[in-house]
C-alpha cells in the first residue's frame, strides 16, 4: 500500500501539478483512511524522490519514473490559398 499512495502522490505532483494542499485533498479522496500528517509525510517523500534527493527516512529504493501519456495528434492545418 505504501507504494500505491507514494506513486498516487508522485501522480498529483509531478502529472497534475497540484500545489501541496491541494494534492492532500485529493489523496484523502483516495485514501480516506490516511490521516492529514501520513498525507503529508507521503507528500513530502514524494516531491523529495521527484527533485532526486532520497528520502530521509526511507529504506525503499526509489521509484521508476511514472510512464508519460501519449501525445495528442495535432490539428490539421488548414489548406494553404
Amino acid at each position: 500500500m505504501h507504494e500505491e499512495i507514494l506513486t498516487r502522490a508522485r501522480w498529483l505532483l509531478a502529472e497534475l501539478h497540484l500545489p501541496p494542499a491541494e494534492a492532500a485533498a485529493w489523496l484523502k479522496d483516495y485514501f480516506p483512511n490516511l490521516e492529514f500528517e501520513e498525507r503529508s509525510r507521503y507528500l513530502r517523500e514524494a516531491r523529495e524522490l521527484l527533485d532526486g534527493d532520497p528520502p530521509a527516512d526511507s529504506s525503499l529504493p526509489p521509484l521508476p519514473p511514472l510512464p508519460s501519456l501519449p501525445s495528442t495528434p495535432s490539428a490539421p492545418s488548414a489548406p494553404s490559398a
